[in-house]
């Protein structure tokens, strides 16, 4: 069972006391949490066993009289949200351009290091282009291939 021995004033500090907190590793820590969970902690020092065979622990806390003004959570994290849009924003932009870059790079060196076989490959496209084209339209000329007139 947890012990909380009597309080005693900080000199020079009205607003804050000391205590003994006393129990096993759980409950002290238990304890401390309650107090750091309310904003009332102040400081804890380590936990100490004075007796070997005993399994009780001893920490001295140093809290605030009154508990602290209450802070909602959305005032006191308001920084974190655009701060990891942000930093989210940033890595996904980076990581886009990067990813172009290293693209481009590779285009770049496999179109130098197959440059013939690329520039005949696109005249070849151009002359298939050409000659769709040249059959595709008439030029208002009796050709072969229309038989409007």
């Amino acid at each position: 069972m947890t012990a909380i021995t009597r309080a005693a004033a900080v000199p020079g500090r009205p607003d804050l006391i000391r205590r003994r907190v006393v129990g096993t590793p759980t409950e002290v820590a238990a304890a401390v949490a309650l107090l750091a969970h309310t904003g009332r902690l102040v400081s804890a020092t380590t936990p100490r066993q004075f007796d070997a065979r005993d399994p009780s622990v001893t920490v001295i806390v140093t809290a605030r009289l009154r508990p602290a003004v209450a802070v909602s959570a959305s005032t006191r994290h308001r920084w974190i949200k655009p701060t990891v849009i942000g930093s989210a924003s940033v890595t996904a932009v980076a990581a886009v351009g990067y990813g172009l870059a290293a693209l481009a790079r590779t285009v770049v060196h496999q179109t130098a290091a197959h440059w013939p076989t690329v520039v005949g490959a696109l005249v070849l496209v151009a002359l298939v282009l050409f000659a769709l084209a040249r059959k595709a339209r008439c030029t208002g000329l009796h050709c072969p291939g229309c038989r409007t007139h």
